[in-house]
Parts: C-alpha cells; structure tokens; sequence
C-alpha cells in the first residue's frame, strides 16, 4: 500500500536517490547517452517551489515522485552541470519553439520528472502523482500542464490519461538537421513527445476557504489513494 502526499524540501535527498536508481538508469535519452545522475540541485531548486508530489509506502520509503516545476523554468540544466547538457538544452529549446507551447499553453506547469520504483510498478503509482499534480495546479491556478515525454511508455500513459498531443519530434530527423552528437534511444523511443493538458478552472467565486481547504486535502491525505 502507499499514500500521495505533498514533496518536502526534507525528501531532497530520497528523491535524488530515486532518480539516481531509478529514473537515469531507464529514460531513454539518459541511458542511451549514458549519463549520470550528477544535479541533486535540480531536485533541491524545484521542491521548494510546492508542486511536487512523492508516494510512499507505509514504512514510510519514498517509492515514487512527481517533480513539477513552475514557469518559468527556474534550473536552466536538464540532464547535468556539464557542458555536454547544452545538446539536450538545444533540443528541447527547438521543440518549445516548434511546438508553440508558449503561446498553446501559457503559464503551465511542467512535469519535469516522473519516476516510480521498479518494486511498485503496475500498482497505479504514476496516475496517482499525476492526479495529485493536477489537484496541485488547480490549487497554484496554473491554466495547464505539461510534459515532455521521452519514453513510448510514458506517451503511452499521457494518451491513455487524456492528454493532449502536442508535438511530436523524431530524433532522427532532429539530428539529420542538428547535429549534436545525441545517441538515438533504440526502438520504440525513436520520438520524443510533448503533451499539455488543459485545467478546467472552478470559478473565482468558488476559490473560498473551504474550496482551497479540500483541494489541499485531495492532496494531503494520500487523496484518498491508498492502493493495493
């Protein structure tokens, strides 16, 4: 069993564990590029922000998180410190501009890195930290959410939630045109894909006490989401 809560910036170091077992280990770009997890400033830059979400299970072990960071983009790296991160930089930089996510989605909060442990997968771990985002957008009044989806797995999972396609970039293609010296993840994650999904905002009359008060709740007491 497990519950969602909120991340604090007393979890830095567990979340930082986690990406380092789990979420370099396996994104395709990172593992493909062999890259290491060496930016635990990432994870301490945006928890103090108050979007990110953890689950945990009931001994208390962080088992998966949602790092969610506000615009705009407050850690300019994306991978690591070194200047090898400038490749993946350009190429995400090339998909905002072709995409027009700005201007599609403005004022979104971005889903910078999901990861659950490989011992809690298929248990509904992601779609609960992605529910208790959302409850989290809607308690900030983000108008969107947004992800860059490196993983077929992961696009897979956006699709099936309800997100909306946005771009859709083949690394091919992007290196055919600017070369970089990025290793293509093997097949099926040939693209990466950038999905928004729109907040249907309550009406400002409806933002009282009481309103704020359960959304922090949806949040807060695991959002109800204890599962087996």
């Amino acid at each position: 069993m497990f519950i969602i809560r909120p991340c604090y910036t007393s979890d830095a170091e567990e979340v930082y564990r986690l990406l380092k077992e789990v979420y370099y280990p396996e994104e395709p770009l990172t593992k493909a590029n062999r890259l290491q997890a060496d930016i635990p400033g990432l994870t301490k830059d945006i928890i103090p922000q108050g979007h990110s979400v953890v689950a945990v299970s009931e001994e208390g072990k962080l088992v998966g998180v949602a790092l969610n960071d506000e615009p705009p983009q407050s850690f300019p790296n994306i991978y690591t410190k070194t200047r090898e991160d400038i490749k993946f930089q350009e190429l995400f930089k090339y998909m905002e501009r072709e995409s027009r996510v700005l201007k599609a989605a403005p004022g979104a909060l971005e889903v910078r890195m999901l990861a659950v442990d490989t011992k809690w997968r298929n248990l509904g771990i992601a779609t609960a930290l992605l529910d208790a985002t959302k409850s989290k957008a809607i308690q900030a009044r983000f108008p969107f959410m947004m992800v860059y989806c490196t993983s077929a797995h992961s696009s897979r999972l956006m699709s099936k939630l309800g997100w909306r396609l946005l771009y859709s970039l083949s690394y091919s293609r992007y290196l055919e045109e600017h070369p970089s010296g990025i290793i293509v993840p093997p097949e099926p994650h040939n693209h990466c894909k950038l999905f928004i999904y729109q907040i249907d905002q309550p009406p400002v009359g409806d933002m009282s006490e009481d309103r704020v008060m359960s959304l922090n709740e949806t949040v807060l007491r695991s959002n109800m989401l204890v599962r087996n």
